[in-house]
């Protein structure tokens, strides 16, 4: 017990010792300079490899810019009841007035849009076709996939009911479908332009004139011209004249056609049909209520027809207007 007490007698003497000196205990560390540590070299050995100096860690990844311009589109296309658009970022989108009712998408950067009766695919710049996977069909069952329509490269894609055509570059037109009595055999020849929907699909020449090919119903022909465009809905091709930008169609549209001119692009839907004159949209067909379409004061460069009529305004935003009064889920 004796030597414990002596210990502790000498710690706390030293302790006390240390505070009343000149320099407190704590200004002392703080001011004392560390020894400064030399830099590790590496040896050398005679005749071995050459040293390696310590590695650099490499800087860390820059942000990745977000896209630019969400949600701006440039190109439409309607596909059943839904209304589908390539994005200005290259990527597809679509939307419906049905809770649910959505085609299946391609998914990757595009070109151009390529619609059918069911599903949604792309054409990317160098004229490849891109199109969602199609579920497996059953042997016993009548209709097959759709495929993608060879040869290529491709400038434009559209489909019917069941098949599916592609426009080449070229100006040949390339059929598949799930069907063989329910695909068209395409009309031969070289054309600028393609329209497809129902059983049939239409080429326009470069000199105006528009050839048809069916498949399965009534016959699709469109005579007179010549045409700057064309456009094709379930029933019908309509052609746009070079001279006064009047519609002809192939067939009547349900409640009557127009003799309005000066259309510098035409939609095809369901019930009624649509066009473009100094940028406002003028819809004919069963038009039950004008509120359910796009109003006057509306400025576009392009529309589209399915059940809903969609237009694509000059900063790349869409509008979009059911014929059944409900109100379409916008992109």
């Amino acid at each position: 017990m004796a030597l414990w007490r002596a210990l502790l007698l000498t710690v706390t003497t030293s302790a006390a010792g240390l505070a009343c000196s000149g320099t407190p205990a704590s200004d002392r560390a703080a001011t004392q300079e560390p020894e400064a540590v030399p830099e590790a070299v590496p040896e050398e050995v005679p005749g071995g490899p050459e040293p390696v100096a310590a590695a650099t860690p490499d800087p860390p990844p820059e942000a990745v810019a977000p896209d630019p311009t969400p949600g701006l589109y440039r190109e439409l296309a309607s596909v059943g009841r839904q209304t589908c658009g390539l994005r200005q970022d290259g990527h597809i989108r679509c939307w419906s007035a049905l809770v649910g009712w959505t085609a299946a998408v391609a998914d990757g950067v595009f070109e151009h849009l390529g619609h059918g009766m069911a599903n949604v695919c792309g054409i990317t710049a160098d004229g490849a076709v891109g199109c969602p996977a199609e579920a497996p069909v059953d042997p016993m069952a009548q209709n097959g996939q759709i495929g993608i329509p060879a040869g290529g490269p491709f400038a434009a894609l559209g489909g019917g009911s069941n098949f599916r055509c592609g426009l080449e570059q070229s100006g040949a037109i390339r059929c598949s479908g799930g069907n063989p009595l329910m695909t068209p055999t395409p009309p031969e020849g070289a054309f600028v332009a393609m329209a497809a929907g129902g059983f049939f699909v239409c080429g326009l020449s470069a000199t105006g004139r528009v050839s048809c090919s069916t498949a399965d119903g009534p016959d699709v022909q469109l005579p007179g011209g010549p045409f700057s465009a064309i456009a094709a809905g379930d029933g019908a091709v309509c052609g746009l004249r070079r001279d006064d930008g009047g519609v002809d169609c192939s067939a009547r549209a349900p409640g009557g056609d127009t003799d309005a001119t000066g259309f510098t692009q035409i939609a095809v839907g369901t019930s009624h049909r649509c066009g473009l004159r100094d940028g406002q949209v003028h819809c004919w067909g069963l038009i039950i209520d004008p509120s359910h379409f796009p109003p006057p004061e509306e400025r576009a460069i392009a529309v589209t027809v399915g059940n809903d009529t969609c237009l694509l305004r000059q900063d790349g935003t869409v509008g979009c207007w059911d014929t059944d009064g409900a109100n379409p889920r916008m992109p």
